[in-house]
């Protein structure tokens, strides 16, 4: 009764409550399959895996206080470790690590697949 005296019928109100809350669904579900998917491309050669991360973080913060707070300390972590990022020695070791890592793979797929 309180809603008709608001100026509410009463009918729309409850639908556009399901909307937002399928709206807040669909968008958990939508970062969490970002998230997902931007994990499984971790370890393939290329940067996909870590801004596909990100941006499932950033879908997930939208909805979620956690994600939103995690989303802040990796913004932080990357801005202070900025200047690490122009170092060459960083650079050659982020280089090496990930060449060791793609020839450790590669080999441990050509032991599987070729048995």
């Amino acid at each position: 009764m309180q809603q008709m005296e608001l100026g509410g019928s009463g009918l729309g109100d409850g639908r556009s409550m399901y909307m937002r809350i399928m709206k807040r669904w669909l968008t958990i579900i939508a970062g969490m399959c970002v998230v997902i998917v931007g994990i499984i491309l971790m370890p393939v050669p290329g940067p996909g895996g870590i801004p596909v991360t990100l941006a499932g973080l950033a879908m997930l913060s939208t909805e979620l206080a956690w994600a939103k707070r995690l989303l802040e300390r990796v913004k932080r972590f990357l801005e202070s470790h900025q200047t690490l990022r122009s170092n060459r020695w960083f650079q050659a070791g982020v280089v090496t690590g990930a060449v060791s890592f793609c020839a450790l793979t590669s080999f441990i797929a050509f032991r599987i697949f070729s048995s």
